[in-house]
């Protein structure tokens, strides 16, 4: 029986003097006894066994120091699991974030990909199916309609830092998308760590 069960049995404080334990004794006996209609036997054991501990100073002595103990590997036990969980969480953000991160970096280096074909294909004089020349116009169109694809491919990682205005896309932009993710990740690895 641990400590904070036995006092709770008796209903008094841990450091209660044995005369305060034995008057509660006594009237838990009395109130509880095995021979009064519906009460059973069991309970009158418990108090039997644990007053024969309380009254006695080396064995109440080393009941505290045992619960003591007890107590003490439960609080660690619980600190051990809060850690675990709190990691666990982290490890969902870390992951998260540079999943985020990978995938502002690989729609960055697709639409650099597209806008050099586009480019290329301008320079290179590309005839369209129907023998229409690709021309500028046509080159800014595609790039405009790529840059249009790009803004909502990235809002799914960073959707605050997506230019809305047409400006042109850059790296910066990019770098943008890519710290507005880290910040997420830095509050929401402070919102973990204080919440424990």
């Amino acid at each position: 029986m641990a400590n904070e069960e036995l006092y709770k049995l008796f209903e008094v404080d841990p450091d209660a003097r044995i005369e305060v334990i034995e008057a509660a004794f006594r009237a838990l006996s009395h109130a509880y006894h095995p021979d009064k209609p519906a009460n059973e036997g069991n309970l009158q054991q418990r108090l039997n066994d644990g007053i024969e501990i309380l009254r006695d100073p080396k064995k109440r002595s080393q009941y505290n120091r045992d619960n003591k103990e007890s107590s003490q590997q439960n609080r660690d036990n619980k600190e051990l699991s809060d850690l675990k969980k709190c990691n666990a969480v982290l490890k969902k953000l870390i992951n998260e974030s540079v999943r985020d991160l990978r995938g502002c970096l690989r729609l960055w280096a697709e639409y650099q990909k597209d806008v050099r074909g586009i480019t290329t294909l301008r320079k290179q004089g590309y005839v369209l199916a129907d023998g229409t020349p690709f021309s500028e116009e046509m080159a800014e169109k595609a790039i405009a309609g790529r840059y249009r694809k790009y803004k909502e491919d990235l809002g799914q990682y960073a959707p605050d830092t997506v230019p809305l205005d047409g400006t042109p896309f850059s790296e910066s932009v990019m770098l943008s998308a890519m710290n507005t993710r880290l910040r997420k990740f830095t509050e929401d690895v402070k919102n973990v760590t204080s919440g424990r």
